[in-house]
């Protein structure tokens, strides 16, 4: 996982690249969460992607300490303590 931090007070972006490698389908249905001091919500739900296309880098906002959660097809398969 690469993770970019573009910063300010209040809310802060994360980058995060998400290797398709794990995907037991293809095409899979990804969904990424984000829990923080804001609270927890869905970045992606169930949207189709296809082995072939990945990584993907994908943006998320929060405000200060977090968690990101990636699941393929409802199984998890990555947690990412992040600082926002």
């Amino acid at each position: 996982i690469d993770i970019k931090v573009a910063g300010g007070s209040g809310t802060s972006i994360i980058s995060i690249t998400v290797p398709y490698d794990d995907a037991k389908k293809d095409p899979f249905k990804l969904t990424v969460t984000v829990s923080d001091q804001a609270g927890t919500r869905t970045v992606i739900s169930n949207e189709s992607r296809n082995k072939a296309d990945g990584p993907e880098e994908v943006q998320v906002e929060g405000l200060g300490s977090g968690t990101i959660k990636v699941y393929f097809d409802g199984t998890l398969v990555m947690t990412k303590a992040v600082v926002f």
